[in-house]
């Protein structure tokens, strides 16, 4: 078996929740809005990745399989053992992507890291302004540690990107924050249009920096509150490209990591059948819940609520949805080098 397949379609990539935690309290994090989803710090177990990677996906070919370790509730660069994690996957010739905030790891820390990681792998920081502004939404954050971290990232063979999420209070910066990234000697600096404002946001931008997705997402709550969803929207689930698959921190498998971001009663009811503690990968993306849930899309009344407003949209734009065009345009990547 040189593949892995969700719903007959090859998994490429996974998005990866080792760790539930994180220093910062970002006001519009999954962490901060939901504190009741992360009552107490949970770190995935180690010997239950290690058992993914050496034994349920043995026959696997790893290096056509992207492992993004980038979570929902917590930043990855917190498990205790993320190098150990990282050793594990390397060996195997996997490709890594960390997104990570960058704050409070020691110079000794990065070091080890980056004598694991190879020129396949990529570590994107997560920077949406520059040191007075950065704050603003990163709350808690370290200016002092991100910056040694990317001076210490630039230098090694990994690659290095810089994350900037637009806000109303950093617009002004962009050209200062590429600059910025340019000297550093970071390879690619990434804007990022945000869909996810509330109305009357103070964070909201200008029009011209806000994302395609902030309109499907206003419209699935309006048809949600008239009780017109499933007249007027349609489910168009990412996972079925079988990028970003989620394993959560308590060893979850799921369709997206989004998936468990907010309260969802099919999770909650086949959650012993998704978990890695109790089945190997293979068996749990065989299972017919699977079927059933691909049948509740058809349905976005019936569906979990955030298939429909993370995947849901008006039925006469589905019909020439672009994701790739929506992605390219409200991601726009400057390379450096």
């Amino acid at each position: 078996m040189d593949s892995l397949y969700f719903l007959n379609k090859k998994v490429i990539s996974f998005n990866i929740e080792a760790t539930n935690w994180c220093y910062l309290k970002c006001s519009a994090c999954d962490r901060t809005i939901r504190k009741d989803h992360v009552k107490k710090r949970n770190d995935l177990n180690y010997k239950v990745f290690e058992k993914l990677i050496n034994k349920d996906l043995k026959n696997v070919n790893l290096k056509n399989i992207s492992f993004n370790f980038c979570g929902i509730y917590g930043d990855n660069l917190y498990h205790p053992d993320i190098i150990p994690i990282f050793k594990l996957l390397k060996n195997r010739n996997a490709n890594i992507l960390l997104e990570t905030n960058g704050s409070y790891r020691s110079k000794e820390f990065w070091k080890e890291l980056l004598s694991v990681l190879t020129q396949r792998d990529t570590i994107n920081f997560s920077i949406d302004g520059l040191e007075d502004t950065n704050k603003i939404y990163r709350k808690g954050s370290s200016w002092k540690h991100i910056i040694e971290a990317l001076e210490m990232c630039a230098k090694s063979d990994v690659i290095t990107s810089w994350k900037f999420i637009v806000f109303k209070h950093n617009q002004h910066q962009i050209k200062d924050a590429q600059n910025l990234a340019k000297n550093l000697g970071i390879n690619r600096f990434e804007l990022r249009y945000s869909g996810r404002f509330l109305k009357e946001d103070p964070l909201l931008p200008d029009p011209e920096f806000v994302g395609l997705q902030q309109k499907h997402r206003e419209e699935v709550e309006k048809n949600f509150k008239n009780n017109t969803v499933n007249d007027n929207i349609k489910i168009l689930p990412r996972c079925l490209t079988g990028k970003n698959m989620g394993i959560t921190n308590e060893g979850l498998v799921l369709p997206c990591l989004t998936f468990h971001s907010t309260h969802n009663e099919w999770l909650e009811k086949n959650k012993e059948k998704l978990s890695l503690h109790n089945r190997n990968i293979t068996e749990i993306f065989q299972d017919p819940i699977w079927l059933e849930l691909k049948e509740l899309w058809e349905s976005p009344k019936d569906a979990p609520y955030i298939c429909s407003k993370y995947c849901g949209m008006p039925k006469k734009e589905a019909k020439y949805y672009d994701y790739d065009r929506i992605k390219k345009r409200d991601r726009i990547t400057f390379h450096y080098k």
